[in-house]
């Protein structure tokens, strides 16, 4: 059986977007910046229904993660700048959610979300408070995904044949919004 969770991606990078709008820092022309932090990712996900031989409403739910993140900003004039978020990959959980709410993990998958943003930043830079908007593009990449005995256990019972899925790989856009 072959399992999809095509909001997985977005919501991925959405959140990527949103942990990296509170550490920008770029603030004028031709300045580099460079930070590290953590990052969590809390998904918040949409999943559909699961396919056959599972029950009728059983869908999906992933876990958050935390992990470190590296923060590369660059001054392309006062006001508008480039900034990329990197990290290790995140190790999310997946849990029984819809028919199958409260069942557990049933899996686990890594996503690695690579962001590069443009921002603009209002004010001078001298300014005390330096809001700022950002639009950014984002690659959400998924690897080791895999299926636990007891999701097969719910979704394939009887057959032995271990349940098993996939997320697609996806580009994707991003908005952020904050300050320094």
């Amino acid at each position: 059986m072959k399992v999809r969770f095509h909001s997985v991606a977005k919501v991925l990078a959405v959140a990527a977007a949103l942990a990296c709008a509170s550490t920008a820092s770029a603030q004028s022309a031709g300045q580099f910046t460079a930070k590290f932090g953590l990052n969590q990712l809390t998904p918040k996900v949409e999943s559909g229904d699961i396919s056959a031989p599972a029950l009728p409403g059983t869908k999906a739910d992933v876990g958050k993660d935390i992990q470190p993140v590296l923060v590369f900003a660059y001054g392309l004039t006062d006001n508008i700048s480039l900034e990329t978020c990197l990290g290790t990959p995140y190790k999310h959980k997946i849990y029984g959610a819809g028919a199958i709410a409260g069942t557990g993990e049933l899996g686990s998958v890594e996503a690695l979300p690579p962001t590069v943003f443009a921002q603009y930043r209002f004010g001078a830079p001298s300014a005390t408070f330096r809001p700022f908007v950002g639009i950014g593009a984002t690659y959400a990449y998924f690897m080791k995904e895999r299926g636990s005995a007891r999701m097969t256990a719910i979704t394939n019972p009887g057959s032995g044949v271990p349940t098993t899925f996939s997320i697609d790989n996806k580009f994707t856009y991003t908005g952020q919004i904050g300050w320094p």
